[in-house]
């Protein structure tokens, strides 16, 4: 386009209509957005062109086949930066975050962190849990469904034990739209 003073009006279409784009687009964050998981789920939702995707992670992705709609964030959930981190995106966008997707909370202390940093920000959170907290002593249930009893805790370990602390805290929040 020509400078400013004689930018023809077809360019402040343009503008306009990538902003417009921009401010139709879902917002969504992926807090572990690196891993096994994260990986292909910030993918698929770049790949959708719906979303403008923020991920966090612990390290910077080599050669991210990311758009512009993804912006990553190197921090560590369990440091004073990523509060510090989240509270400042939290501030600066004028929007809700259409999903919040926690990949790496695995007990009710990531689970409440979650929820705080998010329950006046997000339309929607989902975090991860494993089948691991299903009860297996009865091997003729059949298939694991979210009917099968949980595990006690203390039978199957520490990891197995904070995911079924997260599952207990997400089952008692009530203000805040959520999946498991």
């Amino acid at each position: 386009c020509l400078p400013l003073i004689q930018r023809p009006e077809r360019c402040e279409s343009i503008a306009v209509s990538a902003k417009y784009m921009q401010d139709n687009k879902k917002k969504a964050l992926v807090i572990g957005g690196s891993g096994i998981i994260g990986t292909p789920l910030v993918m698929r939702l770049n790949l959708q062109d719906e979303y403008i995707v923020h991920y966090t992670s612990l390290e910077k992705a080599k050669n991210p086949p990311f758009s512009a709609f993804v912006t990553e964030h190197i921090v560590d959930r369990n440091t004073p930066e990523y509060e510090r981190l989240i509270n400042d995106l939290n501030s600066k966008l004028d929007y809700k975050w259409d999903a919040v997707i926690d990949l790496i909370a695995f007990d009710a202390s990531g689970a409440e962190q979650t929820y705080r940093l998010f329950k006046n920000h997000a339309q929607h959170i989902i975090t991860m849990s494993t089948t691991l907290v299903y009860d297996r002593t009865n091997k003729n249930v059949g298939p694991i469904s979210e009917s099968t009893p949980l595990a006690k805790a203390g039978e199957l370990g520490g990891y197995v034990d904070g995911k079924l602390g997260l599952e207990k805290f997400w089952c008692n929040v009530t203000d805040v739209d959520w999946t498991l």
